[in-house]
């Protein structure tokens, strides 16, 4: 996963909040995110490629979240992809209210918050 397949969970964590608050940085938003809010008015096709997109990303989260259930480094009693899609859907919408209220800072800042909410 971007070439940090040896870091630890929240290195892999923390290097995916990155990718999303160089988003905000650069102003641009999770295209995921966008294309999901409009899922209703696309074609049956980019429909089933926007939901493989987001069960690939998932699956790459997932793996992340069940290497801290093995490690013993995530706190949490919920299942690695539940806790994936919320962590994902948390980058989504952080990166979206970041956009509004104080950009990067305040993205590092709700980032930072969550990471330290699931560490052990």
């Amino acid at each position: 996963m971007w070439g940090i397949g040896n870091q630890s969970t929240f290195q892999k964590l923390t290097a995916l909040t990155k990718v999303f608050e160089e988003g905000v940085e650069g102003e641009k938003v999770c295209l995921v995110g966008m294309l999901s809010a409009e899922r209703g008015s696309l074609a049956p096709e980019p429909q089933e490629a926007l939901e493989k997109a987001i069960r690939n990303t998932l699956a790459i989260i997932t793996r992340i979240f069940e290497q801290g259930r093995e490690d013993q480094t995530v706190k949490s009693n919920s299942n690695p992809g539940n806790m994936a899609l919320m962590f994902f859907s948390f980058l989504q919408g952080t990166q979206l209210s970041a956009r509004s209220i104080g950009g990067k800072k305040e993205f590092r800042k709700m980032a930072k918050a969550m990471l330290e909410t699931l560490k052990e």
